[in-house]
């Protein structure tokens, strides 16, 4: 479904004129806003990719990929491809590890945009980071959504929370518009533990 239609269901359903260019605009963007509150609330396959991150030699740190929002798995690979993790280590753990010399890459941490690992590189590296992305800054009207036809439900009414919250300011709407978006969020958030159950990291 693309992003356009979303935008035009939600505004007829909210009472509006979507051939009103003005309106479609402001819904659309309380669209993304929806997008970008989303991972707050779950996390969900439908937002879950590896990103490829550049580490160049000699450095202890690389930025993470837009619309990063939490990481599930970091590595690298040897020479035969195969996946060689990288830990997550706590803030006061990290800094009992990290200096400055280089070596091998055995933990990381996250702060704000930013990976830091225990070591230097030795030599330019590629670091993979699975992790969910949620970036909406290129997002068009033409973009396919890309979640099932619940998360289209739950986004659709988070957006009219926004909307009624920010725009009507209907409190009553709002309210009602929000527990409809929590009911879709619980069913996101067990579909997603569902899945999980099991997981295991493939080689």
């Amino acid at each position: 479904m693309k992003i356009q239609d979303i935008t035009n269901e939600i505004i007829s359903e909210t009472g509006g004129d979507s051939t009103d260019t003005d309106l479609y605009t402001k819904m659309f963007g309380f669209l993304k806003a929806a997008l970008r509150r989303l991972p707050r609330f779950v996390l969900t396959r439908t937002l879950l990719s590896t990103a490829s991150v550049s580490l160049s030699a000699l450095a202890n740190s690389a930025s993470l990929p837009a619309g990063f929002v939490k990481e599930r798995f970091v590595y690298r690979k040897d020479t035969g491809g195969q996946k060689i993790e990288i830990k997550h280590s706590n803030y006061e753990e990290f800094n009992k590890v990290n200096n400055d010399l280089t070596g091998s890459i055995y933990f990381y941490d996250i702060v704000g945009k930013t990976i830091y690992f225990d070591h230097k590189a030795e030599a330019a590296d590629t670091i993979y980071v699975e992790c969910f992305k949620n970036d909406t800054s290129a997002l068009a009207g033409t973009d396919d959504f890309f979640g099932n036809d619940d998360e289209v439900e739950t986004v659709k009414d988070l957006t009219k929370y926004i909307y009624y919250k920010d725009y009507e300011e209907d409190m009553e709407k709002a309210a009602a518009s929000k527990q409809d978006a929590a009911s879709g969020i619980a069913t996101m958030k067990s579909d997603y533990l569902r899945q999980q159950q099991g997981y295991v990291e493939e080689a």
